[in-house]
């Protein structure tokens, strides 16, 4: 059975491999007729057309579910069916799609039926000739292309509008007259003006100046002008003339570009005229300096410098620490540091020096802003010296009473000495007066030690210049600070001392005795007198995480919490006028820092006060050689003394004679004449400081003409009173005493000098 009630579909033909992806299709729509005559027709077709597409219809209902088809090219009407009227159909047909070719069928015998096609055209019908069907077909095909292909037109042209509006840029195109064909969105939103209204304007009530890239000014709708980028390009579309404006408002790049050249010449005025130094590198290779840094090293012209790498202004010394610096991440922001410079007429200056990154002539650069600190850093020399003659203001009299004890009994025992040898020259017996003469030289040679003592302690606050660290026992210093600061603390407190066993210190052992001085004289004044059984001093000495810490404790009035954070600043004092500088304390924090380490302070009032100084170990430092005794029997030696002070020689002279054979000389040039003349020693104790040829000058000489003399050659000083003096006596490499000192420092340091320089006679090379 046949289902009268849905339309019969006849398929396109598949479409050969030779035909494009885009080839038509004809949809043809059959009314009525007989099954046979529908077959018929659209083999027609199909021999004529590749794409075919036919659906039949049989009824009414059928008819009208297919007139809802969206489109239809081609409708082939049984004018003798008796359930359709033609005519009608062919009507509603044409105003529903009006590109749609309309066919009637005609079997013949129905004259009326025939008459009534032929009337409607004169081509709409077909009775037995194929020639009609093919025309109508090619006809509709025809049409179906041409509507396909605007449809596509229609489809570029709205894709392509779709990409102008979209574009970031203003696209307007206008022919050769002037007259704007296309008017994009964006050049709407630029211009304030719609696309309907801009077609067909002029281009130059839109652009009225086009005649420089820096004078082309857009004019919007409000009658107000701005400034645009343009980009202006000629093509040829459909055979004429078109031109192609591409534009963009540069109004706030306009502003960010002009503020930005103020805000460079801004920043470029505020380097030129920064009273500190400062340069620009990148990697290292200087690129800029301004005209502070000229002036700080000295130079007139700055492509003196330019294309330098920025260790040719460092001082030697620093080159480390600068190429630390430069080889810094360039997102890091270092800590200031002090850093000296050369300057070009080699001089050297102090520079306290801060670095940062930034964009420069719009690269990443490194900046480095140099102050001068000198004046300030000879100016902190000054105020730890003047600290240094404050200590040693406040000790005097402390020194002089400890000093004036041992020289009261070495002076009674020197005249009971006297007294005695007197009555052996009167005849007494010498076994009456013998024991209580030994005893009494033994008593006055205590006394010399003890304020030789005394001497060298206070020597430690006498040495203004700087000295490399060296490796310092913390207990020792410890307790030649607290010898010497004694009388200040023995009327107010008890000292406690807590010492665990500590590594060296990095250090230099004047300065630091100079810290820890100011801290046992503050304790001590923190501390009313006339009440030591209740109050104490705890020096203690522990190692803590990695440090050696030292800690001064007093059980004193304290500090007020208010003050506590000031307790470090120059020139601030708790003490009444006239009683402190203010400076102690301060000087004391800088030191410690300046050894790598820290000083700290906890009090409340009435509680007391802890000083805590932390300092690296010295376990990195090379320690330093010392002359010691040669071991073994003593034996004699032809020895040389050298010294200026006839006294001197003269003790010296009797103190060694009974041992070794000694010859003596008053001045460096008569000790230079002796051994010019031939003259050789087992060892030489020279004096360091003599007028016109010195100890120095003797060594140097004998260096050159007589170096197994120089080997031999033990210095005797009071003191290396100038840098010349500590450098050389720091690099000779030969022993040297401190005056006054014991003859068994002397006869050790002899016998030692004398054995190395024997041995190395022996074996040169080694």
């Amino acid at each position: 059975m046949v289902d009268r009630t849905a339309p019969h579909f006849f398929p396109a033909r598949a479409s050969p491999a030779a035909y494009p992806v885009l080839a038509s299709v004809l949809h043809v729509l059959l009314v009525g007729g007989t099954s046979t005559s529908r077959e018929r027709l659209v083999s027609q077709l199909r021999a004529e057309l590749d794409h075919v597409e036919a659906v039949a219809v049989d009824d009414r209902p059928q008819l009208l579910r297919a007139l809802t088809a969206p489109v239809v090219d081609l409708i082939i009407i049984d004018a003798e069916a008796d359930w359709i009227d033609a005519t009608m159909l062919d009507v509603e047909v044409r105003s529903r799609w009006p590109a749609c070719e309309v066919l009637f069928a005609i079997g013949g015998g129905r004259t009326v039926v025939e008459l009534g096609a032929l009337s409607t055209s004169d081509e709409s019908y077909l009775r037995h000739d194929s020639r009609r069907l093919r025309r109508a077909a090619l006809f509709a095909q025809a049409r179906r292309e041409q509507r396909e292909a605007q449809d596509r037109i229609q489809a570029v042209e709205a894709h392509l509008q779709a990409v102008v509006d979209a574009a970031p840029s203003g696209i307007i195109a206008y022919d050769d007259k002037g007259r704007v064909e296309l008017f994009n969105a964006e050049a709407e939103r630029i211009f304030g003006i719609k696309a309907a209204n801009a077609v067909g304007k002029s281009i130059h009530e839109l652009l009225p100046r086009v005649e420089g890239p820096d004078t082309i000014r857009g004019v919007h709708v409000d009658g107000s002008t701005f400034p645009v980028d343009l980009a202006l390009r000629e093509a040829r579309v459909l055979g004429k003339r078109t031109f192609i404006a591409v534009l963009r408002d540069v109004t706030e790049q306009r502003k960010s570009q002009e503020a930005l050249r103020r805000s460079e010449a801004n920043f470029r005025q505020l380097i030129e005229r920064s009273p500190d130094g400062i340069i620009v590198h990148r990697e290292g290779t200087i690129e800029y300096l301004n005209p502070a840094m000229l002036v700080l090293l000295g130079v007139e012209n700055p492509q003196a410098l330019v294309g330098k790498n920025l260790l040719a202004i460092v001082h030697e010394s620093d080159h480390g620490r600068a190429r630390a610096r430069m080889e810094e991440p360039p997102s890091s922001r270092s800590a200031r540091v002090e850093m000296r410079l050369v300057t070009a007429n080699g001089g050297a200056v102090w520079t306290e020096v801060a670095s940062m990154s930034l964009q420069f002539d719009g690269r990443a650069a490194r900046v480095e802003i140099f102050r001068d600190v000198t004046e300030r850093k000879r100016m902190q020399t000054e105020l730890v010296r003047a600290d240094r003659l404050v200590s040693l203001g406040t000790l005097a009299a402390g020194v002089a009473h400890e000093i004036n004890n041992p020289l009261a009994y070495v002076t009674t025992n020197l005249q009971l000495v006297e007294q005695l040898l007197g009555q052996l020259a009167q005849g007494v017996p010498v076994d009456e007066v013998l024991s209580e003469l030994v005893e009494s030289s033994k008593h006055a040679r205590e006394g010399t030690e003890r304020a030789v003592e005394i001497v060298r302690e206070l020597r430690l606050l006498s040495r203004p210049q700087e000295r490399e660290l060296e490796p310092v026992c913390v207990r020792s210093l410890l307790e030649s600070t607290i010898n010497v600061v004694s009388h200040e603390i023995r009327h107010r407190a008890r000292l406690v001392r807590e010492y665990d066993d500590v590594p060296k210190v990095a250090a230099e052992a004047s300065r630091l005795s100079q810290v820890f001085i100011n801290l046992l004289i503050n304790a001590a004044q923190a501390i009313e007198a006339g009440d030591r059984p209740h109050n104490e001093i705890r020096v203690a000495t522990k190692f803590v995480d990695g440090m050696v810490e030292i800690t001064v404790t007093d059980t004193g009035i304290g500090i007020p919490p208010e003050l506590i954070d000031r307790i470090f600043d120059p020139f601030f004092t708790t003490k009444p006028l006239g009683e402190g500088t203010g400076l102690g304390l301060s000087i004391s924090h800088s030191i410690v820092g300046g050894l790598g380490g820290s000083l700290t302070v906890e009090s409340s009032r009435g509680a007391g006060t802890t000083f805590r100084v932390r300092l690296r170990p010295a376990d990195q430092l090379a320690q330093k050689a010392s002359a010691a005794p040669a071991s073994g029997p003593k034996r004699s030696l032809h020895i040389l003394i050298v010294d200026d002070e006839p006294r001197i020689v003269s003790s010296l002279q009797r103190l060694l004679a009974r041992l070794h054979r000694v010859d003596v000389a008053n001045s460096g040039a008569e000790a230079l004449a002796l051994i010019r003349g031939g003259e050789r020693y087992d060892a030489i104790l020279c004096d360091l400081m003599m007028p016109e040829v010195t100890g120095m000058d003797v060594f140097a000489e004998l260096a050159e003409s007589a170096p197994d003399q120089a080997r031999r050659t033990v210095f005797l000083t009071g003191g290396a009173f100038t840098a010349r003096a500590e450098r050389f006596l720091a690099e000779c490499g030969q022993p040297n005493l401190m005056k006054p000192c014991s003859r068994a420092q002397i006869d050790g340091a002899l016998q030692a000098v004398s054995a190395r320089a024997e041995a190395f006679s022996r074996h040169p090379s080694r």
